[in-house]
């Protein structure tokens, strides 16, 4: 072509090019794409071990060799908090062990005569131990051997069907598994058992209708039988 030539170019394949954009662009790799996390559930267990969970959802699957999608559920253990107290499932199957409220006297022994003494000065005090109070509970006698009938008018006429017995907890008598409280204190208005130490035979059922700091069966306060 000569210089005065007016030369035309071949024009360009714009769809060509276009439909190869659009190729390249549909053909790339395109990694998974995910949301993000959604809040854990409650604990499965309402009470003890249990397991919670949280999801996500993908966004876009994975297109030609993109990276694959991450772990869409995690799970993790967890602890129900919402128990009964062992203390008081453990109390309704409790039996309580009695005696006259005139043996309770020879728990006032000076302890600072004996090796009591060395343990307290050696061994940090329990702080809930210091914090226990003595107190009074107060039962309503729902059944009652016949045994119980002989022992005695004072008890007797506490330990029969319908009475009122006013039972004290002393420190000497708290245990400090059951949180510092005496063994078969009971349950409100639930049955539960009682044994008469001094004479064994002599058993029943009582429910349990209060406590307070101090008794309250006898005008004077004094309490009808101790725990053991």
């Amino acid at each position: 072509m000569s210089p005065n030539t007016v030369g035309y170019l071949k024009p360009l394949n714009v769809a060509s090019f276009c439909d190869a954009s659009v190729m390249s662009a549909f053909l790339a790799a395109l990694d998974c794409r995910v949301s993000e996390w959604g809040p854990w559930s409650e604990c499965s267990a309402g009470c003890g071990t249990g397991s919670m969970s949280r999801k996500r959802h993908v966004l876009a699957n994975p297109r030609n060799g993109g990276g694959s999608c991450p772990e869409l559920l995690q799970k993790r253990s967890c602890f129900g908090a919402s128990c009964e107290p062992k203390t008081s499932v453990k109390a309704n199957r409790e039996i309580a062990m009695i005696l006259p409220a005139t043996y309770g006297g020879i728990r006032q022994i000076n302890a600072t005569q004996d090796i009591r003494t060395n343990l307290r000065l050696k061994y940090k005090k329990d702080p809930e131990e210091e914090n226990s109070k003595e107190y009074c509970v107060v039962f309503e006698v729902t059944k009652a051997k016949k045994t119980c009938e002989g022992l005695g008018s004072a008890v007797s006429a506490v330990l029969e069907v319908g009475s009122r017995a006013c039972v004290a907890c002393e420190t000497a008598a708290m245990r400090k598994h059951l949180g510092f409280r005496c063994q078969g204190h009971g349950a409100e208005l639930k049955p539960t058992r009682f044994t008469y130490l001094a004479f064994p035979q002599c058993h029943g059922r009582w429910k349990r209708l209060g406590a307070a700091e101090k008794c309250t069966c006898h005008s004077e306060g004094k309490a009808d039988f101790i725990f053991v």
